[in-house]
């Protein structure tokens, strides 16, 4: 009997341990599941902003893409079982990692002329940040070309290298000793007025800081004053306003917009009217000054 009770207790206790395991398993597995659908479901999305090429949005969804990918691959990593794991890993993990290495470059490039333009803005030189962007932009060629990932769309690549070519002829940003600098956003309207530029066939605009200070009084003065017009109770009409401050041109133009809360959207709403679409890519006009100021956006242009 002794005997009995011994095994009986022992037969017991492993079922009592071994029940919830397998529970467990289960619960992993379909934990598992889920991340990698919810992956799938980004991976499509990621693989759309790819196609358009846009490199703003590329950037914008990468981070949040890495990490949704890093939650679906811990996710498989407690699953029970080495073929199982293999083969979530395979549907799920290695084509959404094919998609971020495609563009891994492309968005380091981004990230890096962001930060040199940024900072030419602020003052500083960019020269060191300039060399370490050859070296980058040669490395990803042939790395690309070695590792035989699908091409993103041409204008992507064709944006960078324009971008790339005016920082090294210092055409990128003109700068201005009075300038009080330039918000996140009114840069970024900047990036993505070129890249439209870029997308069009046509040179990239030069960022010039005396014309932008210009934009954001514009932006000021119709938030300040409750107006929207390209005519200012202040100032006058743009171009009398560019005199007023100094702003020499022999073509100018102006695009005002109310209302958007992103510089992307913006952008686009100015590309889809074919009045402010034709001065973003009016051949005549090679700088540009960004202005915002609580909704209201201006776009200063000139030769």
């Amino acid at each position: 009997m002794k005997y009995t009770k011994t095994f009986l207790f022992i037969f017991f206790t492993a079922v009592l341990f071994t029940m919830p395991q397998t529970g467990l398993a289960a619960d992993s597995l379909s934990s598992a599941k889920q991340e990698g659908e919810k992956l799938k479901v980004e991976t499509a999305y990621f693989q759309e902003i790819i196609k358009s090429g846009d490199l703003y949005l590329m950037n914008d969804a990468y981070d949040s893409y890495s990490a949704q990918i890093a939650e679906a691959e811990k996710a498989i990593g407690r699953v029970s079982g080495q073929r199982t794991r293999e083969n979530l890993l395979k549907q799920y993990i290695r084509p959404a990692k094919i998609a971020k290495e495609r563009v891994i470059y492309e968005i380091s490039e981004y990230r890096l002329i962001y930060k040199i333009g940024l900072n030419l803005t602020r003052g500083a030189s960019g020269s060191t940040d300039i060399a370490k962007l050859s070296r980058l932009s040669e490395r990803a060629a042939a790395i690309k070309a070695a590792g035989k990932y699908e091409a993103i769309p041409a204008v992507a690549g064709n944006y960078l290298r324009a971008a790339e070519s005016s920082l090294k002829k210092k055409t990128y940003v003109k700068a201005d000793a009075k300038s009080r600098g330039i918000s996140q956003l009114e840069y970024e309207v900047f990036l993505l007025t070129n890249f439209e530029r870029v997308k069009n066939k046509l040179s990239i605009y030069t960022l010039n800081m005396k014309l932008s200070g210009v934009a954001r009084k514009k932006s000021e003065d119709m938030y300040s004053k409750n107006y929207f017009n390209h005519t200012s109770p202040t100032y006058g009409s743009p171009f009398d306003m560019m005199q007023r401050f100094g702003v020499n041109y022999g073509y100018a133009g102006e695009n005002i917009a109310k209302g958007y809360t992103g510089a992307h959207d913006v952008v686009k709403g100015w590309m889809n009217s074919p009045g402010h679409r034709a001065n973003i890519l009016k051949k005549e006009f090679g700088q540009i000054g960004t202005g915002y100021k609580e909704k209201y956006w201006t776009q200063m242009f000139i030769d």
